[in-house]
């Protein structure tokens, strides 16, 4: 009978130890699956928080490149505004600017002959006409001196050449036209146009230089021509 007891409470002690073995063995697994889960959880947010981090950085650089961008686009041509009549002084050059004007061709008549700059056909002279008076210690007999464009309507862009019926020794004064040949449909439809001209200092020839805000020119001026 004791035997019986003995063996039973064996048997209860050992169920008992298995029992618990069997909790500790849960507890360790639920703990373990609980941290492992903490883990993934915080990859989860460690890699949500570097995606977030790297979309605001595209999209930082991104707003980088639209300033920037939008700067550009809203950079004009940095010129001095001019009003008919306004007088240029540099150490080399006197010139003033009258008007514009629209010719067919054009023609100076003087006593004695007539000088004259004849059009491609179909195709005006938008031109400033104007005085300029040589201030340098040498002739000036061809006018590549000038450089610049003409825009009409804000969208419409003409290259501008000068021209003058004589050739200015130094000090002498003659009629100056900073011109472009334009269509006739541009004359009939144009609202608005602006002129822009520029010159170096030292009167350089600047034919083969065309594009007036891609060179450092010296001096740039803009006027506005309304119909």
């Amino acid at each position: 009978m004791k035997k019986i007891f003995r063996l039973s409470i064996s048997i209860i002690i050992i169920l008992c130890l298995n029992s618990c073995s069997y909790n500790k063995v849960k507890n360790d697994e639920v703990a373990i699956n609980e941290t492992q889960a903490t883990i993934i959880e915080n990859s989860e947010i460690t890699t949500d928080n570097s995606i977030k981090d790297i979309a605001t950085e595209v999209i930082d650089e991104t707003k980088v490149e639209e300033t920037t961008t939008e700067e550009m686009q809203e950079e004009e041509i940095e010129s001095i505004e001019l009003n008919f009549g306004d007088v240029i002084e540099k150490e080399n050059l006197k010139m003033t600017i009258d008007s514009a004007e629209i010719f067919d061709d054009l023609v100076y008549e003087y006593d004695g002959g007539t000088s004259s700059y004849s059009t491609q056909q179909n195709m005006k002279v938008f031109s400033l006409v104007g005085t300029i008076e040589n201030l340098s210690s040498y002739s000036i007999e061809e006018f590549y001196t000038f450089i610049g464009y003409v825009e009409a309507d804000g969208k419409y862009n003409y290259r501008l050449t000068a021209w003058s019926p004589f050739d200015l020794p130094p000090l002498s004064e003659s009629p100056i036209y900073i011109f472009a040949e334009v269509p006739q449909k541009m004359v009939d439809s144009y609202e608005t146009a602006t002129f822009y001209f520029g010159f170096m200092n030292d009167l350089s020839d600047l034919r083969n230089n065309w594009e007036i805000e891609d060179k450092d020119i010296d001096n740039i001026y803009r006027i506005n021509v309304a119909k």
